[in-house]
């Protein structure tokens, strides 16, 4: 296999389209941050993180925290030393994140000021993790604070050298059927799926996505995140879904500019509905609504239609990216529910249990192949040999 060397997405942005917008930060009284200034923010933390925690490539780091700019910028700058993040899904109980904990082995643990309780229950659990670190204050004097980074230099750091099959993101699937599986997102796959994405979905520089799915899940990392850094377009960085905000965001926009890109989960969607300014909101200037995660009720899509949005929901999963298909405008109210077709650079399968293609109509196992596909689960090799021996 050819070595591909990897890309530090945030200083070849920086270096193409160093003063467009890339973030917009909704906890700090929408502070704007350019492509230079976010690239220069994501060097200090690199520096930080190599020098003060000894983070070398391969390294996992986990986080667990809400949405930030900080939790962004942890990301890239893992990025940028070919090290790999841990999101870690706040919505577990302690002994579950101890479980994945222990699975990834992190030699650091970033948190925010939410889950200092269950932190303090973690450090006692996992002793492998060496550094623990604050995104606000610390619960504990030995922890190291976020903030340490603004003495790091913000200067482009030398590249290491390391190819895009390294990992960049260990994200953990939702073990409905067994533990929770640590899909290894590689650079490779993060940048097939942005570029399948862009490509396929039409998204352009001059998008701007909100952002309010929750960064633990690669539709927070993946569905438009990585996607826009890759064509330079703006991410407004929420810390959560609130539906009053997605209506002023959506209505008044942000910096000067309009919302164009909103991809959430079904009940996020049936709650903007049962909102009271849902009937004089005005969602047609948006280019893509898009629903994932779980089936949408067809009433909530026949709602956006009567406003004259395309409302459609995609098909993904973790292992793949998460984008796989795309519903041409043609079909949006023909086929309602449908997801589409595989996107440019992905090949699909629906094959029954002998592994013969299944007829019209009929059902059967959904395989996916594509650069965009992980490369299997972390420090599971049994799960990652079943997950890729389809042909």
């Amino acid at each position: 296999m050819m070595n591909i060397p990897a890309v530090d997405w945030l200083a070849r942005r920086a270096s193409l389209t160093p003063e467009r917008v890339a973030l917009v930060d909704t906890l700090n009284q929408g502070r704007v941050m350019t492509y230079r200034a976010w690239n220069e923010q994501a060097n200090r933390t690199a520096r930080f993180l190599r020098e003060a925690l000894g983070v070398q490539m391969g390294d996992r780091v986990a986080i667990l925290a809400l949405n930030s700019v900080e939790y962004l910028d942890l990301w890239f700058a893992l990025g940028k030393l070919g090290a790999v993040l841990q999101n870690l899904n706040w919505r577990l109980a302690a002994p579950e994140l101890q479980t994945i904990i222990e699975n990834a082995a992190p030699t650091a643990l970033v948190y925010g000021r939410e889950f200092s309780d269950v932190v303090k229950t973690l450090r006692a659990q996992t002793p492998g993790v060496r550094h623990w670190v604050a995104l606000e204050q610390p619960c504990a004097p030995a922890d190291h604070r976020f903030s340490e980074r603004e003495a790091c230099s913000g200067a482009d750091l030398p590249e290491i050298g390391f190819d895009w099959e390294q990992p960049w993101v260990i994200c953990y699937t939702g073990g409905t059927t067994d533990q929770p599986k640590g899909a290894i997102l590689t650079h490779r796959a993060i940048t097939a799926n942005a570029v399948n994405t862009v490509v396929s979905w039409g998204l352009t520089a001059d998008d701007v996505a909100i952002l309010n799915a929750p960064l633990f899940h690669t539709g927070g990392l993946n569905v438009f995140t990585a996607p826009l850094v890759h064509v330079g377009g703006a991410s407004v960085v929420c810390q959560g879904f609130n539906a009053d905000q997605v209506f002023d965001l959506v209505a008044r926009g942000v910096a000067g500019m309009q919302v164009t890109l909103y991809f959430g989960v079904p009940t996020m969607f049936i709650t903007l509905q049962e909102h009271p300014c849902w009937e004089a909101a005005d969602f047609s200037r948006l280019k893509l609504v898009i629903s994932g995660g779980a089936p949408c009720p067809l009433p909530v899509f026949e709602r956006f239609w009567a406003k004259g949005v395309d409302f459609k929901t995609g098909y993904g999963l973790t292992e793949a990216g998460p984008n796989t298909f795309w519903l041409p405008k043609r079909d949006v109210r023909r086929k309602p529910g449908a997801v589409g077709f595989p996107l440019f650079h992905v090949q699909v399968k629906l094959v029954q249990p002998d592994g013969q293609r299944c007829g019209p109509q009929q059902p059967g196992e959904l395989l996916v192949r594509g650069p965009h596909v992980c490369a299997g689960y972390w420090n599971n090799p049994a799960a990652s040999a079943a997950a890729i021996d389809a042909d």
